[in-house]
């Protein structure tokens, strides 16, 4: 689920003069940062928690907001999941090369962002390596509720996304592209989900819910926010500026593994959700293009482990329990520390 919002200012060049916030600060970002005299370290997401439907599937949500506010979720008795009913049971549907829109009232919405959605799909396609074959086409049914943070969410192993019409029916182009961004994210977790079938070998709660978590999650942000063109192309010193300034260059850390296990549950900081914004940068890096990226997803689909997935593709088990870094500590995590700081 995409938990993250608009940067407010890109941090590459700046230089870092002050202190980062005390890592026992509290709630995820409740505070604006600044750096140097003009730009804004960016107030980047709310807390997630999960969405159940009456069987206890588990849905991931995007959120947008300018100011990071707490975040209740959303039940499946909430605003969202009865205003996206009701626009599936009304309206027209638009379809798409992959996607058919059910609009309800937002015609000229679905009509705007159709110019949008074929790199949605093909970003995701291309940098997992699944083309979501036997599925069809993803749905992506409209509601509106603009005083929620709300913009989007999907349920584990269904084949469609919600998407929250902040802006009403606005066709601004920033507004489209914005949207587009979300369903990049989304249509992420729904390929994902479904060439690996994790939904169906861990439960939610369990230790196996929070390592796929984490990965879906990592892959998802790097799709939408780095990879996808209309989305915000985050550069690798982008996310290498945040990860320094909220890790304390490297002093303060948090397990990969506790990253997904915080967001999943609504408990994770900043310095959770950069890691989650940075991993999928990394990966796609140390292994060379997204080939590795393509070999773990396969691997997980036959075996559902973790590290034997990331072994067989990038040579190194994932580390993902722990917070060790050093030259000899053979690691995926201790690289990506590596990668974005510079040491270990």
């Amino acid at each position: 689920m995409r938990k993250l919002t608009t940067i407010l200012a890109l941090l590459v060049g700046l230089t870092l003069t002050l202190a980062p916030p005390s890592p026992a600060q509290g709630s995820i970002l409740e505070n604006t940062l600044t750096l140097g005299s003009a730009a804004a370290l960016p107030d980047l997401w709310s807390g997630q928690e999960p969405v159940y439907s009456s069987s206890q599937t588990v849905a991931y949500e995007t959120t947008s907001v300018a100011v990071a506010l707490p975040e209740t979720g959303v039940s499946a008795e909430g605003d969202a999941v009865a205003l996206a009913a009701a626009s599936a049971t009304s309206g027209g549907v638009l379809s798409t090369t992959y996607y058919d829109i059910y609009y309800g009232q937002w015609e000229s919405v679905a009509q705007g962002l159709s110019a949008y959605l074929d790199a949605a799909f093909t970003t995701a396609r291309d940098v997992l390596g699944y083309d979501n074959s036997g599925y069809g086409k993803i749905t992506i049914t409209f509601y509106s509720d603009p005083s929620s943070s709300t913009s989007g969410y999907m349920y584990w192993g269904e084949n469609g996304i919600y998407l929250n019409l902040l802006y009403g029916s606005s066709i601004t182009d920033s507004y489209l592209q914005s949207y587009g961004s979300t369903v990049a994210h989304e249509t992420a977790h729904v390929l994902f989900f479904h060439e690996t079938n994790l939904d169906e070998r861990y439960a939610y709660t369990t230790v196996g819910g929070s390592c796929t978590t984490w990965v879906t999650e990592a892959l998802s942000y790097y799709v939408s926010d780095v990879v996808y063109p209309y989305g915000d192309q985050y550069s690798a010193s982008t996310l290498g500026s945040l990860l320094y300034y909220y890790s304390w260059n490297g002093q303060w850390r948090s397990s990969w593994y506790a990253s997904g296990r915080d967001y999943k549950y609504g408990t994770a900081d900043s310095l959770d959700l950069v890691q989650l914004e940075s991993i999928g940068q990394f990966l796609a890096d140390y292994g060379g293009g997204w080939d590795a990226i393509h070999q773990t997803l396969d691997e997980l689909a036959s075996s559902g482990d973790f590290d034997t997935a990331f072994r067989l593709a990038y040579g190194l088990e994932t580390g993902q329990f722990t917070t060790s870094s050093g030259a000899f500590v053979n690691t995926l995590y201790s690289q990506y520390i590596y990668y974005y700081l510079g040491h270990f």
